[in-house]
């Protein structure tokens, strides 16, 4: 007859240890005792539903379960918000959402944040050419999974790599022009379009470079179809009208390009500078006044040493008055103000180091703060104050504290949507140094802020 199994000298039965947990339970206080159950319960469920994913995705697409039954920090949760979105719209939706959700369970479970791009592609259900139920990728990158995956759906000729962020950053406008080159449409008759393209411009603006913003490859197509050089054109993307230019406004700025394109003395860095001031000549009302200052101002005939005069007078000019009159704003709460602190010898000090140099990253807020900053490093951003009021872009100054006072380095321009820095000038539009370019690329990290790939460093 074989010996009952004897427990090792030192360890304790199954029975015994129940007893002793039901024991230090009774003596645990009331609430800490519910709370543990609450946790245990809710562990419990976080481990059921990602046991068989599948079966959850059924559920949620039958309504069985929604977003509340799901554990906040699962991937889970941001696939319930999407297909609880799509129910809105249709049952079409929702079952589109649950069999994409279903193909994609690993590019969710990698990247949560991928179920919001996953909504474009639930919005365009009607123009997918192929099931998700068929899509293969074998690489591990996350970003290349789903740019294929985009590809699988939507397309059955070659997309730019440019156009994906259509769906990564949900605008629509952008996701139904992916679309429509995937079926190897034309982009020229694409709707939606600030400016018309040429054939020329079209060629040019798929031809960008994969990280490049939309918005920014349609003006370097635009400016590269006109003929201009390749570094002219993509010092326009550090320009205004890389960010806005009506239509009314368009032969003028064609003009412009094309005068500039001539100039072999001008240095991409000063069409900056050129294009505020002309802007300002031609098309703003300076408060009281009738109407522009130069409405009919044209570039024939112009030499660029007188216009360069001209740029140079104008931005003392708004160093005595405010060109935008007494505007405000609010400070953007997603970026703060920074204090740098470094060795002479160009090194980050330590918090107890009294000889440090400190450095100051703040936010202009009024258009007296811009006008004393233009004072200070001679340039036009007096002229901004009115892009800041109305939420498209912050100015931000790069200063340095010393005993003797506040010395002003650098101005930099920040774009609010895309938390990018898309300009950054020191005194008279030049452009910053290494020690300088080294406190805003720190400020830019510690702000999770991206630096325009078009804004000049040297």
């Amino acid at each position: 007859m074989a010996k009952p199994k004897q427990n090792a000298p030192g360890s304790r039965s199954n029975k015994a240890k129940r007893k002793r947990l039901r024991q230090r339970r009774q003596r645990a206080p009331e609430g800490l005792v519910v709370e543990r159950d609450d946790a245990a319960l809710a562990l419990a469920s976080s481990r059921r539903h990602s046991r068989n994913p599948q079966r959850t995705i059924r559920q949620l697409s039958r309504g069985e379960l929604c977003a509340r039954d799901l554990p906040t920090h699962s991937y889970l949760h941001g696939v319930a918000d999407l297909i609880e979105d799509a129910r809105r719209e249709s049952r079409a939706h929702a079952a589109a959402a649950a069999r994409l959700a279903t193909a994609t369970l690993d590019l969710l479970r990698s990247d949560p944040d991928y179920a919001i791009a996953l909504r474009g592609l639930v919005r365009h259900h009607a123009d997918w050419l192929r099931g998700p139920e068929g899509f293969r990728c074998s690489t591990r990158s996350v970003g290349r999974r789903f740019a294929a995956l985009l590809r699988h759906l939507l397309a059955r000729y070659p997309v730019p790599a440019l156009f994906d962020q259509a769906f990564t950053q949900g605008q629509a406008t952008h996701q139904a022009w992916f679309v429509r080159l995937g079926r190897g449409e034309n982009l020229r008759k694409a709707p939606g379009l600030p400016f018309p393209l040429t054939k020329r411009m079209a060629h040019f603006v798929l031809q960008a470079p994969a990280n490049t913003p939309i918005e920014h490859a349609l003006r370097l197509g635009w400016a590269l179809g006109l003929g201009v050089r390749p570094r002219l054109a993509r010092a326009v993307l550090g320009t205004r009208l890389a960010r806005h230019l009506p239509a009314e406004q368009e032969p003028f700025w064609r003009d412009v390009l094309r005068w500039s394109d001539a100039q072999p003395a001008l240095s991409p860095h000063q069409l900056a500078p050129i294009v505020d001031y002309l802007h300002h000549q031609r098309f703003v009302t300076p408060p009281g006044a009738a109407g522009p200052a130069r409405p009919n101002l044209a570039m024939r005939q112009r030499r660029l040493p007188t216009l360069l005069r001209e740029v140079e007078a104008w931005h003392a000019q708004l160093g005595r008055i405010a060109a935008a009159g007494r505007l405000s704003w609010e400070h953007d709460p997603r970026v703060q103000d920074a204090l740098l602190r470094y060795t002479a010898a160009g090194f980050p000090a330590a918090a107890d180091d009294d000889d440090a140099l400190e450095y100051r990253v703040v936010e202009l807020l009024n258009s007296r703060e811009l006008v004393a900053e233009g004072r200070a490093l001679r340039h036009c951003v007096a002229t901004y104050a009115r892009g800041c009021a109305a939420g498209r872009c912050t100015i931000w100054s790069v200063r340095r504290c010393d005993p003797r006072g506040v010395v002003s380095l650098a101005t930099v321009e920040v774009h609010r949507a895309t938390r990018t820095v898309i300009q950054a000038r020191g005194r008279a539009n030049s452009i910053p140094g290494p020690r300088v370019w080294r406190l805003i690329d720190r400020w830019v990290r510690e702000n999770a802020l991206s630096v325009s790939r078009w804004v000049p460093r040297s």
